[in-house]
């Protein structure tokens, strides 16, 4: 894999707990100033961006590596529950849409979020886990 990685991992966390979605990228991918400052004293190859749902209104984004996490966001969900499907969106507070997902049980079967860009990762496909 290349120090930009194009290809992402995608987990979704059980949801007996929270519902989270999670992308594996390379550290050296993050190009942000203030990420790139956390990261590197981490001295990690790859960091994970998470998207926690709480209550099905809140999301909450945040950078993790290594037992430590830096957060990103907080913003505004909408959950669809269509069983065995669950369809997430969150959006800024300037109505930005930071994610969509499509989710069935433990598995994202879809999900995209805008927050790469932000993070100063460039562009590739995403692969699910």
């Amino acid at each position: 894999m290349s120090a930009v990685s194009r290809e992402r991992a995608v987990r979704v966390e059980p949801a007996t707990l929270r519902t989270a979605v999670r992308w594996r990228v390379s550290a050296s991918a993050v190009s942000l100033p203030a990420a790139r400052a956390w990261i590197t004293p981490l001295g990690v190859t790859d960091v994970m961006l998470v998207c926690v749902l709480e209550d099905d209104t809140v999301a909450h984004f945040s950078l993790e590596a290594a037992g430590q996490r830096l957060d990103v966001c907080t913003a505004a969900a909408r959950v669809q529950r269509e069983a065995p499907l669950t369809h997430v969106d969150v959006f800024s507070a300037t109505g930005t849409r930071l994610l969509a997902a499509t989710l069935s049980g433990e598995r994202a079967l879809y999900a995209i979020t805008t927050l790469w860009d932000h993070l100063g990762v460039a562009g590739g496909r995403y692969e699910l886990a």
